[in-house]
């Protein structure tokens, strides 16, 4: 009997011991910073018209301050299931533009497109991950569309020619869009071996092979666009 009670004993503390261990996280951060060049602006030369029908001038050039969205994302991966937004996201057309300019959502997510302004919009795509075509409709009105597939949707308005947008759809939540230092941390990713992409508009971007081992948490990586 008192030998049973001293193995419950012993039982009870490793029990003890067991529950009161530190919580050990096996998943990582992926973090860096991204370098890159603003864009190029021109500097517009104002002329009369009879010498914008006769004389070009050479237009000088020069860099200005960026306000880029620039977005670093796991691609698509056995471990990383693709889990959409519940909340519906909103693309607003507002003083004949398309706000935010750029959007990521992940792969089954669906946006919403409201027009705010005083006059008719119709926002349509031919982009491979995504077709489509909303038709006009007033202010305060809206109409959605879900993406059910990974890439890049240009979103151009038919009316207005200077109206453009990007959806960029991603096979996962695992991203982070770059803050005015260049800096991101992509948080919580489990063990294994990704590809880790760069986005920039209009950019061939850049790609890198990077490992998240358990227990690691971070891991660095750059990138120089």
């Amino acid at each position: 009997m008192i030998e049973t009670r001293r193995k419950l004993s012993r039982l009870s503390l490793r029990a003890a011991w067991i529950v009161w261990l530190p919580v050990v996280s096996w998943c990582g951060d992926i973090t860096g910073i991204v370098t890159y060049a603003p864009p190029v602006k021109a500097t517009p030369v104002m002329l009369s018209a009879y010498a914008r029908n006769s004389y070009r001038p050479p237009v000088r050039e020069t860099q200005g301050p960026s306000n880029e969205t620039i977005i670093v994302y796991l691609l698509e991966h056995a471990a990383l299931p693709a889990v959409a937004a519940e909340s519906v996201p909103v693309m607003d057309q507002r003083e004949i533009s398309i706000r935010p300019h750029v959007m990521s959502v992940v792969v089954g997510s669906t946006v919403e497109f409201l027009n705010s302004d005083s006059v008719y919009h119709n926002l349509f795509s031919l982009s491979r991950a995504k077709q489509f075509n909303l038709g006009r409709y007033p202010r305060g009105q809206s109409r959605r569309v879900q993406f059910d597939r990974a890439g890049e949707v240009e979103i151009f308005c038919d009316i207005h020619s200077e109206m453009n947008g990007v959806v960029l759809v991603l096979p996962n939540p695992y991203l982070d869009t770059i803050d005015r230092e260049g800096r991101y941390r992509i948080r919580d990713v489990p063990p294994g071996t990704y590809q880790v992409r760069v986005w920039r508009e209009k950019s061939r971007g850049a790609e890198a092979t990077v490992t998240v081992r358990a227990g690691s948490e971070e891991v660095i990586l750059n990138f120089n666009l």
